[in-house]
């Protein structure tokens, strides 16, 4: 019980980080990162959030808490390997669904951006899916964190410590006298 907890409460805060990230990105952007309209921003950083938090949470849903119990599994829950499932499980969907009809459908805006830089427009596109995939690897560290905070002994489900390659007895993990 206290695992699922851990996965849901995991996923809720990933995707809450996902969701302040985005929308204050979204609010600076907007205002030019002029701080002194904050009160006219106040709206827009609400529905911006919410809609992140939203789709955030559906995403941690369907492939972090997937991507999290797999690499539990296989004794790999660590931080480095979350961080590089959530870098994929943002990059790939994304990257399948951009480059699907990028050059048709991508905004002049983002693209004129990131060609600006000296990228080729095949690299401006992978430039951009990087940054959602740096997203993804943050918010898996979020995932990570809070989890094990929550679940922070091996009877809560953890998978056992290793020793010398091989999964701890307990003998090995009692006091030695």
């Amino acid at each position: 019980m206290r695992s699922v907890l851990a996965y849901l409460a995991s996923a809720i805060a990933a995707a809450g980080f996902v969701g302040v990230f985005v929308a204050v990105g979204l609010c600076l952007s907007m205002s030019g990162a002029d701080v002194t309209e904050v009160q006219m921003l106040a709206p827009a950083f609400m529905v911006f959030f919410v809609v992140a938090f939203a789709v955030g949470l559906g995403h941690s849903f369907l492939l972090g808490i997937p991507c999290a119990f797999v690499l539990r599994r296989w004794d790999r829950f660590r931080l480095v390997p979350m961080m590089i499932a959530g870098f994929l499980a943002s990059f790939l969907p994304d990257a399948a669904l951009r480059l699907w009809g990028f050059f048709a459908t991508h905004p002049a805006e983002m693209l004129a951006s990131a060609k600006s830089d000296g990228f080729i427009a095949w690299g401006a596109a992978f430039a951009v899916m990087c940054v959602y995939g740096m997203l993804g690897a943050l918010a898996a560290a979020v995932f990570y964190r809070v989890f094990r905070w929550i679940v922070r002994s091996n009877d809560a489900g953890l998978p056992p410590r290793r020793v010398r390659g091989r999964r701890a007895t307990p003998e090995d993990l009692s006091p030695s006298q």
